[in-house]
């Protein structure tokens, strides 16, 4: 999985999940314009799948929730994120 924050100026930052199903990731280098604590990013409502592995969402600080841009994840699948949630979350279940 990669996990990219575009800033609001469109400058690509890689971002990083500390551990396994953390609830935020951190943006190496960069500090929150709202509270100036290192960044430490989470996704708000709205995220959108864009294509095939590649959904986004607007990026709001884990903090205290200003918004700094967008969070773009590209996941490693290989049916899509579509099939993927549809095997995931439907009633079949690979035991």
């Amino acid at each position: 999985m990669t996990i990219t924050l575009i800033a609001p100026d469109g400058a690509r930052h890689a971002a990083t999940l500390p551990y396994p199903d953390a609830i935020a990731v951190a943006v190496a280098g960069l500090t929150c314009p709202g509270c100036k604590a290192p960044l430490r990013v989470n996704c708000g409502a709205g995220s959108t799948v864009e294509d095939y592995a590649t959904e986004s969402g607007p990026a709001r600080c884990a903090g205290c929730r200003v918004k700094v841009g967008t969070l773009e994840v590209e996941h490693n699948t290989m049916f899509g994120i579509a099939e993927d949630r549809r095997i995931y979350c439907g009633p079949w279940r690979v035991f």
